[in-house]
């Protein structure tokens, strides 16, 4: 317990350098998923 873990993330490129994070989690278009069905093994 406690830990945080992305299941699920979206981001925009970048040429120079890591991509910008632009948001994490459930979202009705990118990740389709309930946060009550995720679970730590």
């Amino acid at each position: 317990k406690g830990k945080k873990l992305d299941v699920c993330q979206w981001s925009q490129g970048s040429t120079s350098g890591e991509p910008k994070k632009l948001g994490a989690g459930p979202s009705g278009s990118l990740c389709q998923y309930s946060t009550s069905t995720v679970s730590y093994a």
